[in-house]
């Protein structure tokens, strides 16, 4: 089993992140995506940049993965946009009574 981050974080902010996730006990991940900025490199497989939404960005992030040769078999997220769009055989949505993004 491989652990995959995918978050609409920012690029510049991937150290800490990686340090936040590592401290909580989450295992070092077989891959870390975060989002690109502005004037920053993008993957070829987002193919909607520069104006990517969060759906668009997070599924077709996730289609990567899978054109890696790993199987996206369970996605968690407190957002629906962190699980619409496919690309994962299980989504779960996480409460978060601190914020809703539309």
């Amino acid at each position: 089993m491989k652990v995959y981050f995918l978050t609409g974080r920012p690029e510049h902010q991937r150290a800490a992140t990686l340090k936040d996730l590592a401290n909580e006990g989450y295992p070092a991940p077989a891959g870390a995506f975060l989002k690109p900025e502005a004037g920053g490199a993008v993957p070829g497989y987002l193919t909607c940049a520069p104006t990517c939404t969060t759906t668009q960005y997070k599924s077709l992030t996730r289609q990567h993965i899978e054109s890696l040769g790993d199987t996206v078999v369970l996605n968690l997220g407190d957002q629906f946009s962190d699980l619409d769009g496919g690309h994962a055989e299980r989504p779960v949505k996480l409460p978060n009574p601190m914020y809703y993004l539309p």
